[in-house]
C-alpha cells in the first residue's frame, strides 16, 4: 500500500471475500448457512461454499453437521495476535504529518508512552532533508529528557505520575 490508500498491485479478490466471510460470521453469533452468507455478502452461493471450505480446510470455520452452518473456529484469534492497540495512531497520524512536513519541513514525531518512556509510532524524519536520524518508529525515548516526555508529564493526570518520574529516573533493568 501507498501512504495515499492506492495499491501498487491488484488487489486479490479472493482474499477481500474470504475476509468478507470472517466478518459476516464475526457477526452472527450462532454461525450461518452458506445461504444466509450469500444473501448479506452479495456473492454466489457457489462462490461463498468454496470460501467455506477454503476457510475450514485453513483451520478458521467449522462445520456444523446439525444444520449446515459454519461457525468461527478458535484459530481466528491468531489473526489479531500480532496486533498492537497503540498502533491505530500511525493510521490516523500519517496523512496529517504529511500535511505538517510540506508546512514546516521540520521532523516530527508521534509517541505514545510505553510505561517509562515515549515511543515513536510515526514519523516524518524519513521524509525530513532536516533529519539525520531516518529509523525512528519503535524507538524508545526518555521520558525526562524528551519534550514528548516532558509535555506528557505536563497534561498528565495527578495521579500517578509521581511514580512514573521515578521509575523513568531509573536506568532501564534496575
Amino acid at each position: 500500500m501507498r501512504d495515499d490508500g492506492s495499491a501498487a498491485y491488484k488487489t486479490v479478490r479472493g482474499l477481500s471475500r474470504g475476509l468478507l466471510l470472517l466478518k459476516l460470521l464475526n457477526k452472527f453469533d450462532g454461525g450461518a448457512t452458506p445461504g444466509l452468507l450469500a444473501e448479506f455478502s452479495g456473492l454466489h452461493r457457489t462462490t461463498v461454499r468454496r470460501l467455506l471450505e477454503t476457510l475450514q480446510e485453513e483451520g478458521f470455520v467449522r462445520r456444523s453437521r446439525s444444520d449446515d452452518s459454519f461457525r468461527l473456529t478458535i484459530n481466528v484469534r491468531q489473526l489479531s495476535d500480532g496486533f498492537r492497540d497503540e498502533h491505530w495512531i500511525s493510521a490516523l497520524a500519517t496523512p496529517l504529518l504529511g500535511e505538517l512536513l510540506r508546512e514546516v519541513q521540520w521532523p516530527t514525531d508521534i509517541t505514545t508512552l510505553d510505561v517509562d518512556a515515549m515511543v515513536v509510532r510515526e514519523t516524518t524524519h524519513r521524509f525530513s532533508r532536516l533529519s539525520f536520524h531516518r529509523a525512528m518508529v519503535g524507538r524508545r525515548l526518555p521520558l525526562l529528557l524528551t519534550a514528548s516526555g516532558l509535555t506528557w508529564l505536563a497534561f498528565a493526570p495527578r495521579r500517578g505520575t509521581r511514580r512514573r518520574r521515578q521509575h523513568a529516573g531509573r536506568p532501564s533493568g534496575s
